[in-house]
């Protein structure tokens, strides 16, 4: 029997272990050459909602955190690896939204249970650039939608 528990427990870390995490991207590439990091605290959001009007800004009470990072003239290689490595973080998420404009393309990740949405990873890359967007929190279908209506 305890061979049988420690065969369960063994093999639910392991899969914990083997499931994606877009975040460790910023890890990986916030070093890149022409890598620009930023990493907002609560705290500062918190200032900002109470001391400007947000009313304008759909979801913005259910932001708890944003992290943004942008490779100025990214080269195909950094792009081609980002967006690799991408794919196996977010491999068990689900992709909300892959929009291609000329040479501009977006792509909206995020992991659900249903009902809520638990933090958005946005992935931008055009010709020059490569972004990648986190904001922490948690979301509902209809706060997604309001996002999208006020892009």
């Amino acid at each position: 029997m305890k061979r049988f528990l420690s065969a369960i427990l063994l093999s639910a870390a392991v899969s914990g272990a083997w499931a994606g995490n877009p975040a460790k991207l910023f890890d990986e590439f916030k070093n890149a050459e022409n890598a620009e990091y930023v990493k907002v605290p609560k705290f500062l959001l918190w200032l900002g909602k109470i001391s400007s009007p947000a009313g304008d800004v759909p979801a913005v009470g259910k932001i708890s955190g944003v992290r943004v990072l942008n490779i100025e003239g990214a080269g195909n290689s950094v792009k081609s690896q980002f967006e690799r490595r991408l794919k196996e973080e977010a491999n068990d998420f689900d992709e909300l939204m892959n929009a291609k404009d000329n040479d501009t393309r977006v792509r909206i990740f995020s992991r659900s249970d249903g009902k809520k949405f638990k933090n958005l990873y946005i992935f931008t890359v055009d010709s020059a650039d490569c972004a990648f967007i986190e904001l922490s929190g948690t979301f509902t279908a209809e706060d997604l939608k309001k996002i999208a209506e006020n892009r």
